[in-house]
């Protein structure tokens, strides 16, 4: 998410509304302006969308990288019954599982703010298979490599324990039976403590 919105702030600027359209520094239109949305797509293979919200309270796809029918889904408009449409009006994040034109993102929706209103948003999404694979195949070596180690450490700590234990308690169960001896008049027993501990 802020290494999309730093791309937006570098090359486009700091989003306003103008006359109903969103605009960069001098006052430049962001529709029709695909450099950003396309260069995160390639960097991370996901899409990304700015959307405006228009008058009626919709968000407007007016900036994106996702396909439709073959072509940018601009002019395309955010469910308004999803969670995502509720967050972005109530000044909120979104982050969760989307289904986009036949699609499952892993998505993030941020507000655009202008003078603590919303006038926008931005999207990004990873789609969910991608980050399957990436997750089965990266990190499988990983999880294994990271169980052979916490039963290696688990094995150490036992067998330590186990030890320690012993050095303990062996003791101490000498000490009672002699002390048991003792109690019933046995004078002939011996104490010998070879530890330097109490």
């Amino acid at each position: 998410k802020k290494v999309f919105e730093s791309t937006i702030e570098y090359k486009i600027g700091k989003i306003k509304l103008l006359n109903g359209k969103l605009v960069g520094k001098y006052d430049v239109p962001v529709d029709n302006n695909y450099i950003v949305v396309d260069d995160f797509s390639k960097l991370f293979n996901g899409v990304a969308t700015i959307f405006v919200k228009d008058k009626n309270g919709d968000f407007i796809r007016v900036n994106t990288s996702v396909i439709s029918e073959g072509k940018r889904a601009v002019g395309t408009k955010l469910d308004t019954s999803s969670k995502a449409f509720e967050n972005l009006s109530n000044n909120k994040d979104y982050i969760g599982t989307i289904e986009l034109f036949g699609e499952k993102y892993t998505s993030i929706y941020t507000p655009i703010l202008s003078d603590n209103k919303v006038i926008g948003a931005i999207f990004i999404g990873l789609q969910s298979s991608e980050i399957n694979s990436l997750i089965s195949k990266e990190n499988k070596s990983s999880l294994i490599d990271i169980t052979i180690i916490l039963i290696i450490i688990l094995t150490i700590v036992i067998v330590i324990t186990y030890f320690i234990g012993d050095y303990i308690t062996k003791p101490i169960i000498l000490m009672t039976q002699k002390f048991k001896l003792l109690s019933k008049g046995d004078l002939n027993v011996s104490l010998e403590i070879k530890t330097k501990d109490e």
